[in-house]
């Protein structure tokens, strides 16, 4: 009866919708706990997003695009942290019908509930890993999948080889610096004497530009990469891309405005590319039975370190301040720690992973060679649920 609740598109668009309602209603709010309850729901409905979404995007798309894919999907990142800037700025500042921040959070959840119905209406339910089957190869889907819970217990299992964890940990750093620069943009510009008008003119369109440009860019550069190298290539691009943009990152807070603001776009442009690349690496990694598991449980673990690393830069900024450091400076020191820094430290640890990363390859080819059956060409045809790293390591051929 309720088979329907089981289609990837399905629970998206009820997530986004449900989302978008928590945060539309945040807007009629007349007590503390209403707001939180409401902010728990967000959160949930948020939770639900993105791991929905890159399954489906991992279906729809295969090898030679999906790390485009990835990156166009996570446009949303930017245009919605710089919308943030002028909703927040602008429309509070414009006081609509005396309403002040509340029209904020009315506008902001609008749309989201008209693209979770277009989802809801328009999207298809693909072929659970179709698209990692080679492109001269076709076989059962059935084979390699998980049939028993049993099964799929051992699946989950192979979630923890160390190349996926180093990738979670590098991820996490990269993420936590993201983080602190996201949670501390306003207040280290203030600090600097800029306006809320000037900081929501150029943060309202830097990160939209700077990020997409760097997300889809850094998808396209990979999915050319991975045909040549396999799955080491993204790793290339993603600590790449971080060690090039730490200079960049550095220079938002050395620089005094306006110079900073111009630092700021090609930190964007480079250092962002690694959205879309990580989460192809992942899904290239992971049996398509469990993706979704896989991808929710990388955002958790992401999303925990990464996002409670803003709490240490209080710390961090009073020793600077015991120190002998003023307010202003002993902000910008530490987020030389926590910005550019972990930016490099995240490139050392996707560095670190490529240690591990074809040892594991090594180990899905020989596990998928297993299951297929012997008078079948083990060489050329894989099973779908790891067809993607199975093509990747034998890319050479």
């Amino acid at each position: 009866m309720f088979k329907f609740l089981t289609y990837m598109q399905v629970l998206l668009g009820i997530s986004l919708i449900f989302w978008s309602v928590c945060t539309l209603l945040s807007g009629f709010v007349t007590s503390y706990w209403q707001l939180a309850l409401l902010r728990f729901g967000l959160g949930l409905g948020e939770a639900g997003c993105t791991p929905f979404a890159t399954s489906l995007i991992a279906d729809y798309f295969g090898q030679e695009l999906r790390g485009l894919a990835m990156g166009v999907y996570n446009w949303g990142i930017y245009t919605g942290y710089s919308l943030s800037y002028a909703l927040g700025n602008f429309i509070t500042d414009a006081n609509i019908n005396n309403q002040g921040w509340r029209w904020s959070f009315i506008i902001a959840g609008i749309p989201g509930i008209v693209i979770g119905f277009i989802i809801l209406l328009t999207v298809k339910e693909p072929k659970r890993g179709q698209k990692n089957l080679p492109s001269t190869t076709k076989i059962e889907s059935s084979i390699g999948n998980a049939t028993s819970t049993k099964e799929k217990f051992k699946q989950m299992f192979k979630l923890m080889r160390p190349s996926l964890l180093l990738l979670c940990i590098a991820s996490s750093i990269r993420n936590a610096a993201g983080y602190v620069w996201a949670y501390n943009t306003q207040v280290y510009f203030d600090g600097l004497g800029q306006t809320p008008t000037q900081i929501g003119t150029w943060m309202s369109w830097i990160p939209v530009v700077g990020g997409s440009i760097g997300v889809v860019f850094g998808g396209f550069i990979s999915d050319r990469v991975v045909k040549r190298t396999g799955p080491h290539g993204r790793i290339w691009v993603l600590a790449l891309s971080q060690i090039m943009s730490s200079p960049f990152a550095a220079g938002v807070l050395f620089l005094d405005p306006p110079y900073c603001y111009f630092s700021l776009l090609p930190n964007y442009i480079i250092g962002e590319m690694w959205v879309g690349v990580a989460l192809a690496v992942l899904v290239e990694l992971v049996p398509a039975d469990v993706r979704t598991t896989a991808v929710a449980a990388y955002f958790f673990i992401i999303s925990n370190i990464g996002g409670n690393m803003p709490l240490l830069v209080p710390s961090v900024k009073r020793a600077f301040i015991n120190a002998g450091y003023g307010e202003v400076d002993s902000l910008r020191n530490t987020l030389y720690l926590f910005f550019p820094g972990e930016y490099i430290l995240g490139a050392v640890l996707f560095l670190v992973s490529l240690v591990v990363l074809h040892r594991d390859i090594e180990y899905i080819k020989q596990q998928q060679e297993e299951k297929v059956p012997a008078k079948e060409d083990t060489h050329s045809q894989m099973p779908s649920n790891y067809g993607s790293a199975s093509t990747l390591a034998t890319d050479d051929q």
